[in-house]
């Protein structure tokens, strides 16, 4: 009776069905650890290369099967469960291998979707610092979003910025022309 009084409450509350991202990610993540829990007990001898690999290939893929969640919730349209997931797996894994990707998608979706720049900010200021080849991108849409926040100082720099590093065309000019506006 117990078991099945759970299991209604989870049917009819869809979050109390849920661990952490998704389901996929657990499952991944559980088979993954428990691979490696078994290779760990097996060659507990002194053998640590294959213990070592494998717990890192199972963390990573873990990780990576969480990024691409969040990437497919976005695709979707499905906004807030997206920016959620960003949130949660940046604060799981602050530095790691899909952050940039996350900045991304977080920024994307609350500029673009939401129209809410005063949540994509943070992220472009971030993604401005180590974007890599997307430096310029970032520079320049942290531009727009303080400009449009009002934050005439930080736009400038940021656009100025975007400039220096090198925008295509189109861009280049919109940021000239913001610019001339502040």
């Amino acid at each position: 009776d117990e078991l099945r009084a759970g299991y209604e409450e989870a049917s009819e509350d869809h979050d109390a069905a849920l661990s952490f991202w998704s389901g996929h990610t657990s499952l991944t993540f559980a088979a993954l650890c428990s691979s490696a829990t078994l290779l760990t007990i097996k060659h507990l001898d002194g053998h640590p290369a294959p213990i070592l690999g494998m717990w890192g290939a199972s963390i990573g893929a873990g990780i990576a099967m969480a990024a691409l969640r969040v990437e497919a919730l976005a695709q979707a349209g499905r906004d807030g469960e997206a920016l959620d997931a960003v949130a949660a797996a940046l604060s799981a894994d602050p530095d790691g291998p899909h952050r940039v990707e996350l900045l991304w998608i977080e920024a994307t979706v609350a500029r673009d979707r939401l129209q809410d720049c005063e949540r994509a900010l943070p992220a472009y200021r971030e993604l401005a610092e180590d974007a890599g080849s997307r430096r310029a991108e970032a520079s320049y849409l942290q531009g727009v979003c303080a400009a449009d926040l009002g934050f005439d100082d930080e736009a400038r720099g940021a656009l100025d910025e975007a400039l220096r590093i090198g925008l295509d065309a189109d861009r280049a000019s919109d940021a000239r022309a913001r610019l001339g506006a502040l």
